[in-house]
């Protein structure tokens, strides 16, 4: 059986944040050699823009909390309610933020995360994709 490839929207305002993450997401969820994309955004504008454009690409959604005129909640929200099949969580510092995230119904997670905690979460969102990562001696 041939597996489907994944493909994930990462947004955050901090650009420099994206390739570690890019590569954490690759290194967890392409452990069992599927393949996966990410493609990125840098603001709750351009990711509800790229996921209108072509909404069946995406299997998931992780977005930074603060950002520019729309927050990642905001946009999460609205896109939830346009393609409610899409997963999605939230990633951010500010402890209340991820409060509210979580009392409109998001999972959270909290920055900064571990790698760990990274995998637990794309472990818990995505589990129809997640495979262990095993180490080989």
């Amino acid at each position: 059986m041939e597996k489907r490839k994944i493909v994930l929207m990462y947004t955050d305002d901090t650009q420099s944040l994206h390739s570690l993450n890019e590569m954490s997401i690759n290194y967890i969820l392409g452990s069992d050699n599927r393949e996966v994309e990410v493609d990125h955004s840098y603001s709750g504008e351009e990711m509800i823009k790229k996921v209108r454009e072509n909404p069946s690409r995406y299997d998931g959604l992780i977005s930074d909390f603060e950002m520019g005129e729309i927050s990642g909640l905001e946009a999460l929200a609205q896109l939830r309610e346009e393609f409610p099949n899409i997963k999605s969580f939230i990633v951010t510092g500010n402890p209340s933020k991820a409060q509210e995230s979580r009392d409109r119904g998001f999972d959270a997670l909290d920055k900064p995360y571990t790698p760990g905690q990274l995998k637990e979460q794309l472990a818990k969102t995505f589990p129809e994709f997640y495979q262990p990562v095993t180490e080989t001696a």
